[in-house]
């Protein structure tokens, strides 16, 4: 039986560094739509602007 995946990102390598950097991640972005999210990563001069033809 395969743990789930909290558990396997815990248990890695620097895995609180981890959890606590989703943690974040969810605190800051985690209530926004996934339209609102689009519109904020594919303004110009973000890494999604530049990686995409």
């Amino acid at each position: 039986m395969e743990l789930p995946w909290e558990m396997r990102i815990l248990f890695s390598e620097k895995g609180i560094e981890k959890v606590h950097d989703i943690n974040e991640t969810l605190g800051k972005y985690g209530e926004l739509s996934a339209w609102k999210l689009v519109e904020i990563t594919h303004k110009e001069d973000t890494p999604w602007a530049y990686s995409y033809n």
